[in-house]
């Protein structure tokens, strides 16, 4: 049986993230986060919100596969906590007072989590913190391109 600190385990709990994240985005509608404009259909809003999510677990499952170094879980807890932080901070400017915050929560964990799985073979946790903590602002500068993009928002 293998250990915590196979490769293995982390990607199946990539994997497991990614499952998760699908059925939390299929189940949380627009409207729960409060935004000012309403995408023109939830299909594409899934679409796009799962898009820009995979691509940082496929970067996380890439790093993983090309380095040699070992599982380190203390560098994704450190992105982890980073990434944690700064969303906290962030988010009483950013989101609306009516705004469900559970679902508000959960999309602060959920990129969180992928913030340390890009970030689990870094071998310097404090490497991993400043790492953790540049995720975020990449995360939602993504996000809110691919929705931009997608012509979900219009604006006129």
């Amino acid at each position: 049986m293998e250990s915590l600190s196979g490769r293995r385990c982390v990607w199946l709990a990539i994997t497991l993230l990614f499952c998760l994240y699908v059925a939390f985005v299929v189940f949380t509608h627009p409207s729960s986060f409060g935004l000012t404009l309403q995408p023109d259909g939830h299909a594409t809003w899934v679409a796009i919100r799962l898009l820009t999510f995979g691509l940082w677990l496929v970067l996380a499952a890439l790093l993983l596969g090309l380095r040699r170094s070992p599982v380190a879980w203390r560098s994704f807890a450190y992105a982890f906590l980073a990434t944690c932080a700064l969303a906290v901070a962030v988010a009483s400017s950013l989101v609306p007072a009516d705004a469900n915050h559970v679902s508000v929560a959960g999309t602060i964990g959920m990129y969180a989590l992928a913030a340390g799985f890009v970030c689990i073979t870094v071998a310097r946790p404090l490497h991993a913190l400043a790492i953790g903590a540049l995720l975020f602002p990449a995360q939602l500068l993504l996000d809110a391109t691919g929705h931009f993009l997608s012509g979900q928002f219009r604006l006129h």
